[in-house]
């Protein structure tokens, strides 16, 4: 293929991701009709919410993923071709937008009817909320190498294998392969690690909505809840 024609191939993809829309927020009017399910449709909502928002990121990341395999060969021809950043940066923002719209739905049935979501559900909540949060510190990290060096790095200290359990070498041999940048292969790790926790936290609420054999909250209201979590970034 020539090189002009590949760079308009890029750029027709950058410019498809450019008008690419977020996931829809939460209206008054959503928020309102929610206001008048009972228990068993506030879990059936959540359940399709979550089943929804993972396939947009399964999706999403693979776009990305394919967008910038295509530097591979771009910054071969032509080294000093920028637009990757872009396509890092905005990608990172597309999911930020993606996870907190996500969490404005989830909160709202927490704070409304906080007894419809079951001990069982909470605790599920929990441990993602837990992990979003080192998931957003890991990101924080890397942003701040970025004002302070002009690049993304430390990707070994942050991506612990042993620990996480997640990232696939070959995916690793993908993304740090090459003529990628660092920054870019990189902050596709981050993404790559954050589509593999929605996707455990979207199965692990899945299996425990069908393994509920009643939703009453009178009868799943009285195990013990976590008020707080400690850890090294803080308690909340």
């Amino acid at each position: 293929m020539p090189f002009e024609q590949f760079l308009k191939i890029v750029a027709f993809e950058l410019q498809s991701e450019d008008q690419r829309t977020t996931s829809r927020h939460m209206g008054f009017n959503e928020f309102q009709d929610i206001a008048e399910l009972d228990c068993v449709s506030r879990l059936v909502y959540l359940m399709n919410e979550t089943m929804t928002m993972n396939r947009q990121i399964q999706g999403y990341q693979r776009d990305v993923l394919g967008i910038s395999g295509m530097y591979q060969h771009l910054l071969r021809k032509a080294p000093q071709e920028n637009t990757w950043v872009w396509l890092l940066a905005n990608s990172h923002r597309h999911l930020l937008e993606c996870i907190h719209g996500y969490w404005s739905k989830v909160i709202a049935l927490a704070l409304d009817q906080h007894q419809c979501l079951v001990p069982r559900v909470r605790d599920v909540m929990l441990d993602a909320v837990i992990a979003w949060k080192k998931l957003h510190a890991e990101l924080l990290a890397l942003q701040w190498d970025g004002f302070a060096f002009g690049a993304y790095t430390g990707a070994a200290a942050i991506y612990d294998q042993s620990s996480a359990g997640q990232s696939s070498p070959q995916l690793d041999s993908e993304l740090l392969g090459g003529t990628l940048p660092r920054s870019l292969a990189t902050g596709n790790m981050w993404t790559a690690s954050l589509r593999e926790w929605f996707d455990g936290y979207a199965r692990r609420l899945a299996g425990v909505l069908v393994s509920l054999d009643a939703v009453d909250p009178q009868q799943h209201g009285g195990g013990a809840i976590r008020l707080h979590h400690q850890d090294e970034h803080g308690s909340f």
